[in-house]
């Protein structure tokens, strides 16, 4: 974030594990958990603001209607 010079509102992180999204939510970061690795249940434990089960749909869910 320093290096792009942007702070942590502006960041989503993606992450498949529950130690990045905690780290991403320590970071003050948005937090979205991507099914790849654990499912859906697992992931919420992290309390991520996004759960999505793949890349595909999340650029689905960003894109403009």
């Amino acid at each position: 974030m320093r290096d792009l010079d942007l702070g942590p509102q502006d960041c989503w992180i993606i992450e498949d594990s529950i130690n990045g999204l905690r780290a991403a939510r320590a970071a003050g970061c948005a937090a979205v958990a991507i099914t790849t690795t654990f499912d859906a249940e697992t992931l919420s434990a992290a309390n991520p603001d996004m759960i999505v089960e793949s890349f595909a749909k999340l650029r689905q869910l960003l894109e403009p209607q």
